[in-house]
């Protein structure tokens, strides 16, 4: 919770988070989040919620590297109240700022459709880990689908304004090509 700080955010005002994809290092700290951002509501693709929390291929060895059972209990104890929004497929939160369904990496990663002063951007999280998978229209590692994958990188990049606008989850270029705001925080647009 530092970074809020370091931003100036006060957690209490924050009203949604999104929750890109259930690898651990996307869901590790949400057990902070509840009582962090107190009138927050979480949206997670239901379908990914289900997979990771109650498919048997889950609990395998090799799936279990990606797992954070700490932040899957915080989400598990939101499940069945308003805090906890299941999405399925794409859907509006907000004026200008929209889930998009973009299975491949994961089974139903979602990433965020964002309006700016310089088009709509979309924060592609590991849909993409790098911003040349994007402009290569060349996947990144860790695939559940590559087709799903593919199909899912041409329809982002319909959604963006243009290819400079969609932001990957992994490319250290997004701490070193952008102005920082705080220490490891950027502004992207």
């Amino acid at each position: 919770m530092d970074v809020l700080t370091r931003i100036d955010v006060d957690g209490t005002n924050v009203t949604k988070v999104a929750i890109t994809h259930m690898h651990w290092d996307h869901v590790g700290g949400m057990e902070m989040f509840p009582k962090a951002f107190p009138k927050a509501t979480f949206y997670v693709q239901k379908k990914e919620y289900e997979f990771w929390i109650k498919h048997p291929v889950a609990r395998r060895s090799f799936m279990r590297t990606f797992v954070d059972d700490i932040g899957n209990r915080s989400l598990t104890a939101l499940e069945g109240t308003p805090r906890l929004v299941l999405v399925q497929g794409d859907l509006n939160i907000g004026p200008g700022l929209d889930i998009l369904y973009a299975p491949g990496h994961t089974v139903a990663l979602q990433s965020l459709g964002v309006d700016t002063v310089k088009g709509r951007a979309v924060v592609a999280s590991d849909c993409g880990h790098l911003a040349r998978n994007f402009k290569e229209d060349h996947p990144s590692s860790l695939i559940t689908d590559l087709i799903g994958w593919l199909e899912t990188y041409e329809r982002l990049r319909g959604v963006a304004t243009s290819v400079d606008l969609l932001f990957p989850g992994h490319d250290a270029g997004m701490l070193r090509d952008y102005p920082m705001v705080s220490e490891d925080v950027t502004r992207l647009v």
